[in-house]
């Protein structure tokens, strides 16, 4: 199809289906025009509306027809592609397959040369296992979709409705009718869904129902525009930029790994360390288009399809190439000032991981995403999130149903679902949606839902939580209550007996480092940790960075403990020359300032802590004298609580925080056994698990050593294809008899702990 802009007013009629019953003429006739009042749809749950937009030159006016149509999904009759496990299991030896981050095709490489392809490496395997059949084909009705940001909110603009009594006006937003304008052909219909137009925005029952409907109405379009908005004067050039360099790569979906894309002509693009060759002129325009609204809106998350296109203006680029491009720009070792905040945003919009839990999803497609009303914070990803959380989701947008009402309902689903407490880090005491909320409340309004910068120190490893929830007496429309207590059963670990001055946010580093010097303990060289034993220089060092060294992480480059404890001090050091200084090495000292960095980071807006127990930790800006330090069965990440006005046992949240000792179990199971050591490993849906290296064999282990294999009584170990609703840190046991599968280990259960002699009690969270 051929695009031009005009400026003549002539109506094109020759292929109208329509004809022309109303001549709008002067300005003031079309705003003569009676309101149009949708008709409801039969039931929302089947029918959809569809808008037709009839031809048109640019500055005519805008001409729709809508219709209610069943929305049928295809019926398979061939078997659906295999899944990517299955395909790896039936390789040739010397190859291996991944997928990618869009459409989530399947390529394959030879692990001797690097050579990528699209087609399976035997040429005997048939197609059909492993390319995947398009979501649109066979659907009923054919439509396309479009994803724009609405802008001021302001129906400024008239669109006219053609129905069975003559034209309509219908009051719409300046950004839709010039979207529709760029998109309108001039010579034919085309057949679109536009939430805007094709939902009745005043009728709540209809929105309650098709809300959760959306995800779908986007993926069986047969193609959809990602409406970046009309172009300006360097825009062209960004999306012809992103268009070359994503069709030289292509990034893999789980760990977003960049490969050279078959057939490129750029080699080396790819690589995360080699520089490309633009002018600043080129790099401008790229930060400039990614400056743009849509990609900083919630909602655009859910309206990206595998055959979408980017359009701005009349310039398109299709969604598979730009995103990989996306991936490429951030994955690089440099990249201008300012642009790396636009790519992390750019990648949490386009990213498709496939297992992406809802925690995960949270963080990487809702940071820094507006949204104009807070429950849209969850209803706005309900079409990604996974299956069953996305069921148990009631989506309800009357009044009385407060954001509160909302994140309460989602966050006890979650845990309902995956059996753990996964959320408590977006509970803080400065809160705004959730202010008067209980405190185990998590606040997603934030600017990063799901956000910490306290790794994963697996508490209480792959137990599940036990809770109970406590409602209100009121009762609210619809015979609902509100939740009020959140009973959960844990372990507490004594009273916060000092505290230092928080770290600000948005120091300079050197004032930064200044101020974490001050926290440093009197006896920091002297001093042994009880809770592990071993010297607190130690356990200090590993507090400040919350243990991000290269025996806990070795999937990345880090500084090895010895390194970062034994750092020389310098103007970079966060603590004091200890007895066996590192040497000035360059490469070593590199690492250092860089972990430094990653220190800073977890320290910001943190203090450091004692409590009457021995510990030591990283804790929220808040924490007072008095507050107590607990971890819950099914949370990875110890808690700050404090006693609550409300008596005996009750308490509210002050946030998570880094306890060096409460890490992997040790508070249940007991330190791990010589020569094994917790380590954080990756796993599907950009997770992080409890893995068990063997510091002598190098072998590394699910198993828990300190777990007897006699003690499941009727389970067994099993694997299964993980999916989004399942945890973050899981283990899979099924029962011999019942075949029942479960995503714990079964001999972290209440009785068995208790046996152990593990403390546990019930805590009240208000």
């Amino acid at each position: 199809m051929e695009y031009r802009t005009t400026k003549s007013h002539r109506v094109n009629r020759s292929n109208s289906l329509i004809a022309v019953a109303y001549s709008t003429g002067e300005e003031g006739k079309l705003h003569s025009l009676p309101e149009h009042e949708y008709i409801p749809l039969p039931d929302p749950l089947s029918f959809i509306r569809l808008a037709t937009i009839l031809p048109g030159e640019f500055d005519d006016d805008i001409r729709i027809t809508l219709d209610h149509h069943v929305l049928k999904p295809p019926s398979r009759s061939k078997p659906e592609r295999l899944n990517l496990a299955e395909i790896r299991r039936d390789l040739p030896q010397g190859w291996e397959a991944f997928q990618t981050i869009t459409a989530h095709k399947y390529f394959f490489r030879n692990i001797k040369t690097g050579h990528i392809q699209w087609n399976h490496p035997d040429p005997g395997f048939h197609a059909e296992q492993y390319k995947a059949i398009p979501e649109s084909d066979g659907v009923v009705p054919r439509y396309e979709t479009v994803s724009y940001v609405w802008g001021d909110p302001e129906k400024s603009e008239v669109i006219i409705v053609d129905g069975p009594n003559g034209p309509n006006k219908l009051h719409v937003t300046k950004s839709l009718t010039t979207a529709v304008r760029f998109l309108r052909y001039p010579g034919q219909t085309r057949t679109l869904w536009i939430d805007a137009i094709c939902l009745n925005q005043k009728d709540y029952e209809e929105l309650n129902k098709q809300v959760p409907r959306m995800h779908d109405i986007y993926k069986l379009a047969w193609m959809s525009t990602l409406w970046l908005g009309t172009e300006d004067a360097t825009s062209t050039h960004a999306l012809r930029t992103f268009r070359y360099l994503g069709n030289q790569i292509v990034a893999e979906a789980d760990t977003g790994l960049l490969f050279c894309a078959p057939g490129a002509e750029e080699d080396q693009w790819y690589d995360p360390d080699f520089e490309l060759p633009w002018t600043p002129e080129t790099w401008k325009s790229i930060h400039t288009l990614l400056r743009r609204p849509w990609f900083h809106r919630l909602w655009v998350v859910q309206e990206i399809r595998p055959s979408a296109v980017v359009q701005c203006g009349y310039e398109r680029v299709p969604v598979a190439p730009f995103t990989e491009a996306v991936y490429c720009l951030y994955s690089k070792a440099t990249v201008p000032d300012g642009l790396r905040q636009r790519l992390e945003q750019a990648t949490g919009t386009m990213a498709r991981l496939p297992a992406l839990c809802f925690t995960r999803l949270l963080y990487r497609a809702a940071t820094f995403k507006a949204c104009s009303d807070p429950r849209d914070k969850i209803y706005g990803l309900l079409g990604l999130a996974p299956h069953k959380f996305a069921a148990g989701v009631n989506v309800d947008y009357e009044k009385t149903n407060t954001a509160p009402d909302v994140y309460a309902m989602a966050f006890l689903n979650h845990a309902q679902i995956c059996q753990r407490l996964e959320h408590f880090h977006n509970c803080f005491p400065e809160r705004s949606v959730t202010a008067n909320a209980p405190s185990w409340v998590p606040d997603w309004w934030s600017d990063i839902p799901g956000e910490t910068y306290i790794p994963a120190q697996f508490a209480t490893t792959t137990s599940r939580a036990h809770f109970e929830v406590v409602y209100r007496d009121d009762t609210l429309p619809g015979n609902k209550s509100r939740p009020e207590f959140l009973r959960v059963l844990g372990v507490r670990f004594g009273e916060v007996n000092h505290t230092t001055k928080p770290l600000p946010p948005l120091l300079d580093r050197r004032e930064a480092i200044r101020h974490v010097r001050e926290w440093q303990p009197e006896d920091l060289n002297s001093a042994m940790y009880r809770p592990t034993n071993e010297p607190l220089r130690s356990a200090y060092a590993l507090t400040l960075n919350c243990s991000i060294v290269k025996e806990r992480e070795p999937d990345w480059i880090l500084s090895s403990t010895d390194a970062w404890a034994n750092q020389d001090f310098n103007d970079q050091a966060l603590f004091e020359k200890g007895p066996d200084p590192l040497s000035s090495n360059p490469k070593t000292m590199s690492n250092i300032r860089s972990d430094v960095s990653d220190a800073l980071q977890c320290c910001t807006d943190r203090l450091f802590f004692r409590n009457s127990e021995g510990y030591v930790g990283l804790g929220p800006a808040g924490i007072q004298h008095g507050d107590l330090v607990a971890i819950f069965l099914g949370c990875s990440t110890p808690l700050v609580i404090r006693p609550s006005s409300r008596g005996a046992e009750h308490y509210t949240i002050v946030g998570e925080c880094f306890v060096h000792g409460l890490h992997d179990g040790i508070a249940l199971l007991g330190p791990l056994p010589a020569p094994w050591v917790g380590i954080a490993a990756w796993a599907e849906g950009d997770r992080r698990v409890l893995r068990f290296l063997n510091t002598e064999t190098q072998g590394v282990s699910r198993e828990d050593p300190r777990l007897a294999a006699e003690d499941l009584e009727g389970w067994q170990r099993t694997d299964k294809l993980v999916d989004g609703d399942d945890p973050i840190n899981y283990d899979f046991f099924r029962h011999e008899k019942t075949g029942e599968v479960i995503n714990y280990d079964p001999r972290l259960e209440p009785y068995k702990l208790e046996k152990k002699g593990v403390k546990l009690e019930w805590f009240s969270l208000v």
